[in-house]
């Protein structure tokens, strides 16, 4: 669910609030072994939403996501939230956002403070492999990308008992 944010809606832009989508794309591509949630940047462009708020926005999809019967045999899938990395100067987009950068510093903080009052939902934090590109402050260079695929695939063989 590509340019969402986890549970907000966003003015003047319908249809980014990853929570009315995410039962859908849950039944559209059931069965799952495995839900990756990569959420909560955009949540820091949103007026009033916090670190604190995207965390608890992410935790909400996980907990739907494990609620569901949309993995093998009508049970739930497993779920991996992905921290997203600390913000670096956001240029052009900093009205948009004016405490994006001070708050994404909080990202890894709360996003583990929310795993366990989840009932620790397993997290990867992207900050620990990546850092945001410095062209726009929140995108992702190439390279990174192959990082974050990296990491995300050895976590999941992990979680799958895959060697």
């Amino acid at each position: 669910m590509n340019g969402r944010t986890t549970v907000f809606d966003v003015p003047f832009e319908a249809g980014r609030n990853g929570l009315e989508h995410l039962p859908v794309s849950l039944q559209t591509h059931a069965p799952l072994d495995v839900v990756v949630i990569s959420l909560g940047t955009n949540d820091l462009f949103v007026p009033g939403v916090n670190a604190f708020h995207a965390a608890h926005g992410a935790m909400k999809l996980a907990e739907v996501t494990i609620a569901s019967d949309c993995g093998p045999d009508d049970g739930p899938p497993q779920v991996l939230v992905l921290v997203p990395p600390p913000f670096l100067p956001l240029g052009m987009w900093e009205a948009d956002a004016p405490r994006g950068v001070d708050e994404s510093q909080r990202f890894a903080e709360h996003f583990a403070a929310m795993s366990v009052e989840y009932g620790d939902v397993p997290l990867l934090d992207l900050g620990a492999h990546i850092t945001s590109s410095p062209v726009d402050g929140i995108h992702f260079e190439s390279d990174d990308h192959t990082v974050i695929g990296q990491v995300v695939a050895e976590r999941l063989r992990g979680m799958l008992g895959r060697a």
